[in-house]
């Protein structure tokens, strides 16, 4: 039995494009499948981006809220109305930190964070996106969101350029980090350079170039149950051959379908396969049992 793609493509995102226009060389490859991405990254930006393919872009929501880790280059002196080198200078300072007055503050920065995002971004505000807004003229009162930092060091110190990695939960802005870190150190603050380099479990090192030949695109994607196996509160189960057919006839999901019951003892989800690792359904655990979040095409 073939079914339909799923998986996931690493994508290394070049500086200067959107991530939009980053997954066309997926689109090209993968035509007449859904392509989902799970964060986008600003144009500016480079580094990881996790597009997922087919059935698979269902589990969206749940990508795009793994933490992350960035390297950054903060550039002290002067803060940008946009937080990032594509603004225009809206502060400066002439104070330039010293090392020992950085390193003084930047605990302050970890941990959990009241945290106000940058005008130019997508959050939304009264229905619109608040870049939309900015960039028409209006002030925009962002409001202070709750973020996660689980861990800030400095990589180099170059003045005025300050390089950091930044570990992070899903939401946080490292060009919010950039201008409050600058305000601390009696300075001011944007973001120069930024590459994310992870999310969840998934590495920029295993990524593939979003200019690659369609070859090395195709030949670059991880199956569902490469993705799926990494995910730590998913359990990869093999169906028994006969539960197949019932599991995609949407027969009432239960453990005994399985090979091994006790693989899907203590996760509150299920990634169903086949024995050739073909995904044949995902299944959530509920207080009333096991349901299906969807199976797959046939």
């Amino acid at each position: 039995m073939s079914r339909p793609f799923a998986g996931a493509l690493l994508i290394n995102k070049n500086p200067g494009v959107s991530s939009f226009r980053a997954l066309s060389p997926v689109k090209r490859v993968f035509h007449g499948h859904k392509i989902g991405h799970t964060g986008t990254l600003d144009p500016f930006a480079t580094g990881l981006l996790v597009a997922l393919v087919g059935p698979l872009t269902r589990l969206a929501p749940e990508l795009t809220g793994l933490d992350k880790v960035y390297e950054a280059v903060l550039r002290f002196g002067a803060e940008t109305d946009t937080l990032d080198p594509t603004g225009a200078v809206v502060h400066t300072s002439s104070t330039i930190p010293e090392l020992s007055h950085i390193k003084s503050v930047l605990p302050q920065f970890t941990g959990t964070l009241r945290q106000v995002p940058p005008r130019f971004s997508a959050v939304h505000v009264n229905g619109r996106r608040a870049y939309d807004l900015a960039r028409s003229g209006i002030d925009v009162q962002m409001s202070e969101r709750e973020v996660c930092v689980h861990a800030l060091d400095i990589l180099s110190w170059e003045p005025p350029d300050l390089t950091i990695r930044v570990a992070c939960g899903s939401g946080t802005y490292i060009r919010s980090l950039a201008r409050d870190i600058g305000i601390a150190t009696d300075s001011r603050a944007y973001l120069q350079e930024l590459h994310r380099t992870e999310v969840g479990p998934f590495h920029v090192e295993d990524s593939v170039d979003a200019d690659a030949e369609a070859a090395t695109v195709r030949d670059s994607l991880l199956c569902a149950y490469e993705v799926l196996g990494r995910m730590k509160h998913v359990a990869c189960c093999e169906a028994l051959p006969d539960a197949v057919s019932e599991i995609f006839h949407g027969k009432p999901f239960h453990t005994a379908m399985l090979v091994d019951a006790s693989a899907a003892d203590g996760c509150t989800q299920l990634a169903v396969f086949d024995d050739r690792r073909q995904l044949c359904a995902m299944v959530k655990r509920t207080e009333e049992g096991f349901r299906y979040r969807f199976v797959m095409p046939q």
